[in-house]
């Protein structure tokens, strides 16, 4: 993977992202695509539109797009997020009295219905983007720049990308674009810790449409400690699990 190639990767994505938020300013194509039953439509086109470009420049690279995705982070990911869901759950039954169920039918399927086909699909790309694509690019490439350096970039670039977004699709000010730097610093340091895409994704998918088993006002501060006792828990148990594969080896 040479900077270069990088580089023409990331800046046609973020055309892209820029050019779409770009389009909400024309009212019809606003109220028409972002309307509640075209969303999630628009999201997959958006979505696969980015895939297929990424796929095409990549070329001969692109190994760099599937690794981060093969069964095994799938899996781990995935499990990972669970327990970190059941552990919310677990605290905010024992701790708040009036904590109550959500056993909504009809809210859970339009909450996976979402989750599944647009918050999912839309978090995967960018934490590939802008958290797993120049990581592992610093640790595989001679860059030119320390690699603290790189990585401000990148949470920088991560942040301005949101400004069409925040002011044409959401209607938002500036200012809530310091919540997005402080996120990325949090997805980033997810990242560095887990070394799984899926994960940081799920995560970062959760935030943007959360959906909790309770209802309680402690969700939230739950939900953040789970995931920061998972996020720990996660390379001290990867290292157990090389340090026994080894002995075992050693014995065998």
């Amino acid at each position: 993977m040479t900077v270069k190639l990088f580089l023409r990767v990331l800046l046609a994505n973020c055309l892209i992202i820029i050019c779409f938020n770009l389009l909400t300013l024309l009212p019809d194509f606003k109220s028409y695509a972002l309307a509640p039953g075209h969303r999630i439509l628009t999201g997959l086109c958006l979505y696969g539109f980015q895939f297929a470009m990424t796929w095409y420049l990549l070329k001969d690279q692109r190994n760099w797009l599937t690794f981060p995705f093969k069964a095994k982070f799938l899996i781990k990911g995935a499990i990972a997020f669970l327990i970190a869901l059941s552990l919310t759950a677990v605290f905010v039954s024992m701790l708040d009295d009036r904590m109550e169920t959500s056993d909504n039918t009809d809210q859970w399927l339009v909450f996976f219905q979402i989750f599944l086909l647009n918050s999912l699909p839309g978090a995967l790309m960018e934490e590939w983007l802008f958290r797993c694509f120049p990581f592992r690019l610093a640790h595989t490439h001679s860059l030119k720049m320390p690699s603290n350096i790189f990585f401000l970039l990148m949470l920088l670039l991560f942040t301005l990308i949101h400004i069409p977004a925040y002011l044409f699709q959401y209607d938002a000010g500036l200012s809530s674009l310091g919540n997005i730097f402080v996120s990325g610093i949090f997805l980033f340091l997810i990242y560095f810790m887990t070394r799984n895409v899926v994960y940081t994704a799920l995560f970062h998918a959760f935030c943007n449409n959360p959906k909790f088993v309770t209802e309680s006002t402690l969700n939230w501060q739950y939900f953040y400690a789970s995931i920061f006792l998972v996020t720990i828990a996660w390379p001290l148990i990867e290292n157990q699990v090389a340090k026994r594969r080894m002995e075992k080896e050693d014995v065998g």
